[in-house]
């Protein structure tokens, strides 16, 4: 902006009338709000400065309200000498104490303050900070206030640039009964910027020394909480001395003192929130005060009102507060106790949130307590008891997901009581809303940690929802939302709910649809589609059942839902949730019932119709005498069956943009249903709308077309038109790709169902159509199982539809030619095209000349010399697979053909794995000589080695389970024999078996592995956790049992001399923690520290080759520490309630600065630590700035090549994204280094781009 233009509004800001004054100070503020203002000279920021600093005393609020929006907006583009001249003047003003000048320059300083960029923060606080300490200590009072306020602005702002924080913070020690509250807040804030030292004097200060003044004792509290609140990841170090004081402030405070016990409570909350893993020593004593002020209420006597009876207050006063959400509202304003125990209920739920003991001593401790508390007299204590019930039982289920039910068999035994006591606080009268909300929130929670036990105390709370539906209070749409949800939740969740119970509520539901917010009657039509499978129960069998008698009339209250249904499905102008509740109710009924539906009686069709023509006033006053059914029927109407209207309707919202993948995905909920419907009237269309929805774009709408149109083909594929079939399948081929391999799976099992049902409309279009794409898609080593599953399907089935020998031929041709492309040739094409093939031939009998013809074209392959390896794989590969299905006895020289690939190089693996499922297919008369062949081979260690892969490919066949004791016996003899023999290339084959066979045995899984494991050579203990590893992945969740007493012993091999075996023992314990935590989590205490020793480099292990004139540093002990931190990673997941957490902070710090391999695991533990332990991770975070900024500024070499610039690439990434799960800590704002590091590192030029795309993949 020109001087010109500024000198003009200048000048209007100096004139007499307030009009122009008020219109030069707005335009003003527009121009220096623009984002490329700049004074043009130093002259007109003077200028400026001094108009705007003048109009702040301006007699007009207007105009000075303009000037402060002015201040606010020149702070960070003044220079320094201006910027001293803004705060000499307004410190001035404020200092004189004069009103309301004083206060008006206050106000200027916080506003100034907050505007003013980082960059210039050091000089405002050198310049303000001495003068506000001086005002703190002067006369004015006014100015003492103000002075505070504005100190406690600029510690908020800027904690960091405060000048001697330390004098400070003496001096605000000093002034605490003065300012109080104020002067804690500034205390909090400045402990940000204070040194350790400093902090540990200020915490001593504050809890230190006995028989302090109670309103002392109530300010050092406040400060104590306040700082922890801020800072606690400095604090857990005074966590014992901070809750021996608040404990001792609980006991000494008196009858009247009920603020110092509120204040107890809330720093002893504030230490578990902030210090959990402090604190945790103390959580007996932290638990007993919860308990003990909980029940806190001096002033009434429960012995008069009832009791402790445990089944819930007696019938509530009509003078009892009705919303219980203000202070002021209590009928008792003297009564401040309710505070007490609302600040012990907080301190029960933040004990509970961060598991301060086990849940199983959480519960037996808070659990009965809390439900006693639920006649709580005052509605805000009561839901915070509620919200701290919740608690509990979210870590109720958080442990009974990791496999241990302890504390869920205590809920169980109490759950009776616990429904009881919250149903007769639904049904109490005078209740507030939110309390029942809450309530209803109890029970939700419920329903999801045990839906068994709460779907049969359903009908004890069903009363209570048809009183909150029926609710018409200001608060009322809240508690309708959460009746309703806790209903969905109890009916989805729970099974088989009785329907004679839930039918009276069923009205208050229906009439809940027609609702006018949106949000409740969205959540109602949930409820009636979660209720749909009850309603099942009481509707009559479909038109086709032989045992329904049409002249039995359905119950009423189908016709009721159908009708609420169809009012809101009809219409097209409602809110998108509504829309698709809609769809999904009509969608729940339609699949519960079935032609239930169009079977109305003639009753309800004529009351249906009655209220359709009568007014509203009657029709108001006719509903109050149905019961309400009858106007929920009222909104419905129409002649049609509902079953008809609702598939017309359902069809019309295919067609709609915002409702098609909804109600795609109802009609395929729709045509799973095994009730008999009829779908003719909308079969065609409906099946010709999908079909072009097949071209679409969108992959989500593609998929919900797929499944539903095989849902459709599969229940109605026989009515269908040929041509409307064979174009189903046509444009089923299109969608193979083996960029969208969900998409080819789908689409290979609808072409198979249409070949099902219709073959000869089919056939072409599956050959001309999907067979190509199948056959691309068999040779890709990229299959997932399900997709492998459907071609399976898809070709056998192709092949029964052709039915003659010739097309059987060429199908095979065609899969044998896909087996020498360079796809097709990859380890994962062949295997898959081999189980292709494979499946041609289950079809057909061995005898059958398809079979026998298939067998001597894989022979010929494999005895031509001029075969292809790939060929040769390919038909060792797809005898294989004939073998595992059919014995091949009949054709003795298919086993001489795969003994005699043993010997070849090329194809030996293939051969073996051959020969294994070929073996598997016939145990009975294979396995002995397999065995004899083993045993023949001693000497030729290459062969016996790819004898045992044949035997291990026996051993993870399902015929393996067949095997008697005798023929495991042989086969443990032959291995104890290979391993005694210690051959090093044989070790992973032997471990394999060994441990596969050991599975097999469950029960003589000790006996199996305990010998090897016992064995004075490293080599045969680490084949014998290797076997360990391989029977823990095949048992799975069985492993606990069957090897626990030999799971001590094997992690107690980390710490065993062998390198190797060590290795060994990390990857044992990373997998049975993956597949079996149960088996480790007895002996991770035991473990963990040579774990942890094993994440420290070792010098021994580190060791320096001679190469001509370089050095080359090799370090043995890489793999194994990079094996002990993803050991961290998995036990992180599977069992972190064990593990010793600062230690593994201390091993996570080492592995930051260690190796890219390492490195870049550390990161990952380092992600899921900030997750899990968000506290003490925030505690560490200063000593991680520098690994984390020495690997993010490290540059590679000038001569580096592209691998170890990709490498680096990797590196970045990996701790960008550590770094960015480390900014979602709570408390990293107030760790200045932290703070810095991200300024300053993170988000420089070179890697604020990938800092930026590190955070969009978590987000």
């Amino acid at each position: 902006m020109s001087s010109v233009t500024l000198a003009l509004i200048l000048e209007k800001m100096g004139s007499r009338d307030k009009d122009f004054r008020y219109m030069a100070a707005s335009d003003l503020a527009t121009e220096l709000a623009k984002e490329g203002f700049r004074f043009e000279s130093p002259s007109m920021e003077v200028r400026v400065t001094e108009a705007i600093l003048r109009q702040l005393e301006d007699p007009s609020g207007d105009v000075s309200a303009l000037a402060l929006k002015c201040l606010g907006l020149i702070s960070g583009r003044i220079g320094n000498a201006c910027l001293k001249t803004v705060l000499e003047k307004l410190m001035a003003q404020m200092v004189a104490g004069k009103q309301p000048g004083s206060d008006d320059a206050a106000l200027g300083l916080k506003t100034f303050i907050q505007e003013t960029p980082a960059s210039v923060a050091d000089e405002v606080a050198v310049q303000l900070v001495p003068q506000l300490s001086a005002a703190m200590n002067g006369q004015e009072s006014a100015a003492r206030n103000n002075a505070v306020d504005v100190l406690l602005e600029l510690t908020t702002r800027f904690p960091a640039s405060i000048p001697d924080p330390s004098s400070l913070k003496n001096q605000l020690l000093m002034q605490l009964p003065v300012f109080k509250k104020r002067a804690v807040q500034c205390l909090a804030q400045l402990a940000v910027s204070l040194s350790q030292s400093d902090l540990d004097e200020l915490a001593a200060s504050l809890y230190v020394g006995g028989g302090k003044a109670a309103a002392t004792a109530l300010l050092h509290l406040q400060a104590l909480a306040a700082v922890c609140n801020t800072i606690g990841w400095r604090f857990g170090r005074h966590a014992s001395h901070i809750i021996d004081f608040a404990l001792e402030q609980l006991d000494g405070a008196g009858e009247e003192e009920e603020e110092r016990l509120e204040q107890s409570l809330h720093t002893l909350e504030a230490v578990v929130l902030q210090c959990s893993g402090d604190a945790k020593p103390a959580a007996a004593a932290i638990l007993q005060a919860t308990l003990k002020f909980i029940r806190y209420d001096p002033n009434y006597d429960e012995e008069d009102s009832g009791g402790e009876d445990g089944d819930g207050p007696s019938a509530p006063s009509d003078d009892e507060d009705d919303d219980g959400l203000s202070e002021d509202e209590f009928s008792d304003d003297e009564d401040v106790s309710w505070k007490v125990r609302c600040a012990a209920a907080r301190l029960a739920g933040s004990a509970t949130l961060k598991l301060l003991a086990p849940p199983e001593q959480l519960y037996a401790t808070l659990a009965g307590p809390l439900v006693s508390r639920f006649k709580e007299r005052e509605a805000v204590v009561k839901s915070d008891v509620l919200a701290a019930y919740i608690q509990l039982l979210q870590q109720v289920k958080a442990q009974a997901s990791s496999g241990d039910t302890a504390s869920q068999q205590l809920l169980q035994r109490d759950l009776p009581s616990v429904v009881k006591a919250l149903a007769r606080e639904l049904g109490a009268g005078g209740k507030s809303a939110k309390v029942k909300g809450d309530v209803f929130g109890v029970l939700q929670e419920l329903a999801r940690v045990d839906p068994s036990t709460v779907g049969a105390q359903l009908p004890a709370v069903l009363a209570g929802v048809t009183t909150a539906l029926a609710d018409t209070s200001a608060a009322s749409a809240s508690l309708k939302l959460a009746a309703l949800q806790f209903l969905t939740a109890a009916l989805t969740e729970a099974r088989g709910v009785n329907a004679a119970a839930l039918l009276p509520a069923l009205p208050s539901v229906l009439q809940a649809t027609l609702d006018r917010y949106y949000k409740v009657a969205a959540a109602a039509l949930r409820a009636v589609a979660a209720a749909a499978p009850a309603l099942a129960g009481e509707a009559p069998a479909g038109a086709g059942d032989d045992k329904h008698d049409p002249a039995s009339p359905p119950a009423p209250a189908l016709a009721d839902a159908a009708t609420a249904v169809l009012a809101r499905l009809r219409p097209v102008d409602l809110d998108q949730e509504v829309k698709e509740g809609a769809i999904a109710a009509a969608a729940a009924l339609l699949a519960a019932l079935g032609d239930a539906l169009g079977l109305e009686t003639q009753a309800v069709g004529e009351l249906t119709r009655e209220f359709a023509a009568m007014p509203k006033a009657r029709t108001s006053k006719r509903a109050k005498l149905s019961g309400g059914g009858a106007e929920v029927g009222a909104a419905g109407g129409g002649a049609a069956g509902p079953s008809a209207e609702m598939l017309e309707l359902l069809l019309e919202r295919v067609h709609g943009e915002s409702t098609a993948t909804a109600a795609i995905r109802a009609f395929e909920q729709v045509a799973l249903s095994s009730r008999p419907l009829n779908l003719t009237p909308v079969l065609e269309k409906l099946v010709r709308d999908l079909t072009q929805l097949l071209k679409k774009s969108s992959r989500s709408l593609r998929l919900a077309a797929l499944r539903t149109l095989k849902a459709l083909v599969a229940r109605e594929g026989a009515s269908l038109p040929a041509d409307v079939l064979a174009g189903v399948v046509a444009e089923a081929g299109t969608q193979l790709s083996e960029a969208e391999l969900m998409h080819a799976g789908l689409a290979l099992q609808l072409a198979v169902v249409a070949l099902e049902s219709q073959p000869e409309a089919a056939l072409e279009a599956a050959r001309s159509k999907v067979l190509p794409g199948a056959l691309t898609l068999a040779a890709s080593p990229l299959l997932q199982p399900s997709v492998l599953t459907a071609l399976q399907s898809f070709f056998a089935r192709l092949a029964l539809a052709s039915g003659d020998a010739a097309a059987f031929a060429e199908l095979r041709e065609s899969l044998m030619q896909k087996g020498l492309t360079a796809a097709g040739a990859a380890l994962g094409g062949h295997l898959a095209l081999a189980r292709c093939v494979a499946a041609l031939c289950a079809l057909c009998a061995t005898e059958d000349e398809r079979v026998q013809g298939t067998l001597q074209h894989l022979l010929h392959t494999l005895q031509g010399g001029k075969s292809e390896a790939a060929a040769r794989r390919l038909a060792l590969g797809v005898l294989g697979e004939i073998g595992r299905g059919r014995d091949l006895g009949q054709l003795p020289q298919v086993h001489e053909a795969l003994l005699s690939a043993l010997s070849a190089e090329d194809v030996a693996d293939a051969a073996a794995t051959a020969l294994g499922g070929a073996t598997s297919g016939a145990l009975g008369a294979r396995l002995d000589p397999l065995l004899g062949l083993v045993r023949d081979a001693a000497a030729t260690p290459r062969l016996q080695y790819q004898l045992f892969r044949a035997l291990a490919e026996v051993l993870h066949s399902e015929a393996a389970e067949e095997l008697t004791p005798a023929q495991r016996q042989s086969v443990l003899d032959l291995i104890l024999a290979a391993v005694a023999e210690e051959r090093e290339e044989s070790n992973a084959v032997l471990a394999e078996c060994l441990g596969t066979l050991a599975a097999l045995g469950a029960g003589a899984c000790t006996a199996i592995l305990t010998q090897p494991l016992q064995s004075s050579s490293p080599g045969l203990r680490a084949l014998a956790l290797a076997a360990a590893r391989h029977a823990t992945v095949h048992l799975g969740a069985r492993a606990a049992p069957s090897m626990d007493a030999v799971a001590g012993p094997m992690l107690a091999c980390l710490n065993d001399p062998d390198l190797s075996v060590r290795h060994t023992a990390v990857l044992l314990l990373s997998s049975s923690a993956h597949a079996c935590p149960a088996l480790v989590r007895p002996h991770v205490a035991g473990a963990q520290p040579f774990l942890l020793r094993l994440c420290q480099p070792d010098a021994s292990l580190i060791r320096v080759v001679n190469l001509g004139p370089f050095k080359h540093t090799i370090d043995d002990g890489l793999e194994v520490r990079k094996a002990a931190f993803e050991a961290l990673v998995v036990l992180l997941d599977a069992c972190p309630a064990v593990l010793d957490m600062p230690a593994v902070h201390d091993a996570l710090l080492s592995g930051l600065k260690d190796q890219y391999d390492v490195k870049v695991t550390s990161h990952i533990l380092l992600t899921c630590l900030a997750a899990l332990e968000p506290d003490q991770t925030t505690a560490r975070l200063e000593a991680l700035v520098e690994p984390l900024t020495a690997t993010l500024t490290a540059k590679v070499k000038a001569d580096a090549v592209k691998q170890e610039v990709d490498r680096n690439d990797d590196l970045l990434r990996s701790c960008l994204r550590a770094v960015a799960a480390l900014e979602r800590l709570p408390g990293c704002a107030t760790v200045a280094p932290w703070t810095a590091f991200i300024s300053g590192v993170v988000q420089t030029p070179a890697l604020k781009e990938k800092y930026a795309a590190a955070r969009g993949e978590r987000e």
